[in-house]
């Protein structure tokens, strides 16, 4: 236990610019700018999206979840690394949601859940 403690601290010290390439993942590290706006609803937003460090474009899908009876509902993001704008604007559809089952790899999920606990990594393949 020490010793992953130990590699994710260096990690976070020694990371390069781009995501891709991490295999930790840090909050700090997702600094983005938003470059093109698909879809902006009360309770989910798609957009094309540039980190900014690496300039690596990412297609990116937020969802939240009501919780109607404690108000604290999950949240859910979605980074999909992406070539272009075209490859971008084919990935939105207003039909289809990303989450869960996604077939998207490689992706980042970056979650926040209801018992206020997160999940912040890459999905590199499925098993």
């Amino acid at each position: 236990m020490l010793e992953k403690y130990k590699q994710k601290l260096i990690s976070f010290f020694q990371r390069p610019k781009s995501l891709k390439s991490r295999e930790w993942l840090f909050r700090e590290d997702l600094k983005f700018k938003t470059l093109e706006v698909y879809l902006d609803e009360e309770h989910i937003m798609r957009e094309l999206v540039k980190h900014i460090p690496s300039e690596e474009l990412y297609y990116h899908e937020w969802h939240e979840e009501i919780d109607w009876v404690n108000g604290n509902g999950p949240q859910y993001n979605l980074y999909i690394p992406v070539k272009n704008e075209e490859e971008a604007e084919n990935m939105h559809d207003p039909e289809i949601t990303y989450f869960g089952g996604s077939a998207h790899t490689p992706r980042i999920i970056d979650n926040l859940y209801a018992d206020d606990t997160q999940d912040l990594r890459w999905i590199r393949n499925e098993d």
